[in-house]
């Protein structure tokens, strides 16, 4: 990934259309672009397209001069499409929490929760703390240590989103996160705050879990996940108003 940033290769990060895959595609880009990459997303549509890698999304990006693709959410279990990734002329790196049912992908590089060994402290995290852990070794080989921490809103609210257990490091991840979450410096995080009528003072969980994380869940089902993904994004309130209302209106 830094050999990409570091060369002005043109990145594209390949999300999933949950809130987990939402959060994770927001932290990626996020974290990538104030590292300084040249970074876009995809998200597959959940209603023609299937869940992870697919052919014409490739060669879509391959098109747009994609050097390096970072998976997140996905990818365990797309090894003839990481071949195909390669023969575009592409990099993969993936990052991901799905269990491995088949062939280990020819991929740069598989971070995968799941794949490590039994009671190892990352078992069990969400797919947006896999990505998180793969940003925060970026920042620290590029004598960035810290920056990556910007992201930890994300990683509290997709794992909260994506019911994962409770175990020591997700509980890590919640104790740090939270209080940045709430206190909803990311304007699309005020706007939906803001239209749940929920104080962005509260750190109760299960207003993600029955609030937050169902509008961002509706995009992926009934649109375009993309829409979730803008409005974590979003770097001013109007914007972000817009796309919230919008979320708002796919979960009714």
């Amino acid at each position: 990934i830094n050999r990409a940033i570091n060369g002005r290769q043109r990145v594209f990060i390949w999300g999933d259309f949950d809130a987990d895959g939402q959060t994770a595609t927001a932290l990626l880009v996020g974290g990538l672009r104030r590292a300084g990459a040249a970074v876009d997303f995809y998200i597959p549509d959940r209603t023609t397209d299937s869940h992870g890698l697919h052919g014409p999304g490739l060669e879509r990006l391959a098109a747009a001069g994609c050097a390096l693709l970072v998976t997140c959410d996905c990818g365990t279990n797309d090894s003839s499409m990481v071949e195909q990734a390669r023969a575009l002329g592409m990099d993969v790196v993936i990052t991901d929490h799905h269990r491995q049912t088949g062939p280990i992908p020819a991929a740069v590089a598989l971070c995968n929760s799941s794949l490590v060994a039994p009671g190892d402290p990352i078992a069990g995290i969400s797919g947006v703390a896999v990505a998180y852990l793969v940003l925060r070794e970026v920042f620290a080989q590029r004598s960035q240590p810290g920056d990556e921490s910007a992201e930890l809103d994300l990683v509290a609210l997709g794992t909260v989103a994506d019911v994962v257990g409770v175990s020591p490091i997700n509980r890590a991840f919640l104790v740090r996160g939270l209080p940045p979450l709430w206190r909803a410096h990311r304007p699309g995080i005020r706007a939906l705050l803001d239209l749940v009528g929920q104080p962005a003072s509260s750190q109760d969980t299960s207003t993600i879990s029955y609030k937050l994380a169902p509008m961002l869940n509706a995009a992926g089902r009934l649109a375009d996940a993309r829409l979730g993904v803008d409005l974590l994004l979003a770097a001013n309130q109007e914007d972000a108003v817009e796309y919230a209302a919008r979320l708002r209106d796919l979960n009714i």
